[in-house]
């Protein structure tokens, strides 16, 4: 599924080949807008929107694996080999990283990218910002 207002809202600034008419924009009210209406879909008509789009698109191969709350380096797992999925190099939102270093304290390395349609920030003007969190002892690692 996909969250319908952030399509409806950006995807005419992300794909140029896409226009919605300034009467359909999303924060035209229901009133004035040809394309919203608040009636619930039916039970057919969901069934019908989801077997168009599992017939519409292959799935992606992949490796299923368990996940456990114990943390540890990848390594001691053995040679694993993964390649990014298929238009996985955007994302969007908040995102938590967990990562191991095998001495303390460590200082992570993060290299951060933003859209290349998008204008450069001004001198001084922040557009992204990492938090490392405390220590449990409350130091920062440093």
């Amino acid at each position: 599924m996909v969250h319908a207002k952030a399509l409806y809202r950006d995807l005419p600034a992300r794909d140029k080949s896409v226009t919605v008419p300034p009467q359909a924009a999303w924060n035209v009210p229901e009133e004035k807008n040809p394309w919203k209406e608040t009636r619930s879909w039916s039970e057919r008509e969901l069934v019908a929107i989801l077997d168009s789009g599992v017939e519409s698109n292959p799935v992606i191969e992949f490796d299923p694996v368990e996940f456990s709350s114990q943390l540890m380096p990848a390594r001691r797992l053995g040679a694993v080999t993964a390649r990014p999925l298929e238009d996985s190099n955007t994302s969007r939102g908040h995102h938590e990283i967990l990562t191991w270093f095998d001495s303390a304290p460590g200082r992570p390395e993060l290299q951060v990218t933003r859209g290349a349609d998008r204008p450069l920030p001004q001198p001084g003007q922040r557009t992204t910002s990492v938090a490392v969190p405390s220590r449990p002892d409350g130091s920062d690692g440093t």
